[in-house]
């Protein structure tokens, strides 16, 4: 079949049906908000290391500058997450050594010889953002714009070493450092050439049965909400057939569970699309209902905002414990602050100043494998 990819791969990992939509059945969706802003952002930080790399500099804030404003008047739609990723990306460099390749593909065929890039007839091709050569090892780094900064699956590390040892098969050693550019974290892992011919066969393994599925069935899980196919899916489909959804034993129960889990994750996704539809055609009406924008302000301070107003307070007769009323302080503004200022290692004794007011939450929650 060829014309594998890890988010190929991945996919049918997560929810075989997806898979089928996606590349068998050849449904196509237009890209959601998370994968345009992740690919913006993508080239906007290739487009400044490759121009580095070009005038020999390490860093150059000033083009670095004009890159972001230029990336974010062409996508209004998504500037302020787009601004959100760039600007916290100020400490950007380019790595000191020699020649570093940036946002480069590798195609391989079924005996792992390098195709050109362009050929198409290729058995698995990935995407590396950029690499280069350290002390006899191969440095990967991977640009993440997720507002998470842990990754979650260890086989995508694995893969960038796999497909980069086809261009260098003498080294024995390869550094894979996930850079998450809201946070400027990194992560990193070395893998050695034993790994990486036990990722080879692992990764073989999981196209064999790719190849020879025939079900396919749906998967409900975390990876619904993030799903481009969630519209489609026939767990949706099977609910909204039922005229009766029962919760009288474990079996009812758990499939109501797993009804109520999709509806809830498609309905995020049908909201997001509406949304886009009011944005470009206007309100949508149907009998006394409208769906769209109201209007509504609302008031923020910046930090010297906040000083005026706490002397103001002041300066009009509150104590100053009656002030501290005013300024709500919650674990998230806490974690914030902290985050914001590079203090996260504050974070557990500052939170541990608070009071601990425990609740409970009627909600899904993901269990740890």
């Amino acid at each position: 079949m060829g014309g594998y990819s890890f988010s190929k791969i991945d996919m049918f990992m997560r929810c075989p049906s997806a898979y089928k939509m996606r590349y068998i059945d050849n449904i196509t969706v237009p890209p959601n908000r998370y994968m345009l802003i992740g690919k913006a952002a993508h080239e906007a930080v290739a487009e400044y290391m490759e121009y580095l790399r070009d005038t020999e500099q390490l860093k150059d804030l000033k083009e670095w500058e004009k890159i972001k404003k230029r990336y974010y008047a062409e996508n209004p739609w998504f500037a302020d997450d787009l601004k959100e990723i760039l600007d916290s990306a100020n400490d950007l460099i380019l790595p000191p050594e020699v020649c570093p390749e940036i946002e480069f593909s590798i195609r391989i065929d079924e005996n792992g010889e390098i195709l050109d890039n362009d050929n198409r007839d290729y058995f698995f091709i990935g995407v590396v953002d950029l690499a280069y050569m350290k002390d006899n090892k191969i440095v990967i780094i991977d640009w993440k714009t997720s507002r998470t900064d842990q990754y979650t699956n260890p086989n995508q590390i694995k893969v960038y070493a796999w497909l980069m040892s086809h261009l260098y098969p003498e080294v024995q050693s390869y550094i894979v450092s996930f850079h998450y550019l809201r946070t400027g974290k990194e992560q990193k892992e070395e893998i050695t050439a034993h790994e990486i011919r036990e990722f080879e066969d692992w990764i073989k393994g999981v196209i064999a049965r790719i190849e020879s599925e025939t079900k396919f069935k749906a998967n409900p899980g975390d990876g619904c909400s993030l799903c481009d196919y969630i519209l489609y899916c026939p767990v949706l489909r099977y609910s909204l057939e039922q005229k009766v959804i029962k919760t009288e034993t474990e079996e009812d129960v758990k499939r109501a569970a797993k009804m109520l889990w999709v509806m809830e994750q498609a309905c995020e996704k049908l909201r997001y699309d509406l949304k886009k539809w009011v944005e470009i055609h206007g309100d949508i009406h149907f009998d006394n209902i409208s769906l769209g924008y109201s209007s509504h302000q609302k008031v923020e301070f910046s930090t010297k905002q906040k000083m005026e107003l706490a002397q103001y307070l002041l300066k009009h007769g509150l104590t100053e414990e009656e002030m501290w009323e005013v300024f709500s302080v919650s674990k998230t503004s806490v974690k914030t602050g902290l985050y914001k200022t590079n203090k996260e290692n504050l974070l557990d004794n500052a939170l541990s100043l608070g009071t601990k007011q425990p609740f409970e939450k009627f909600d899904f929650t993901t269990i740890s494998s």
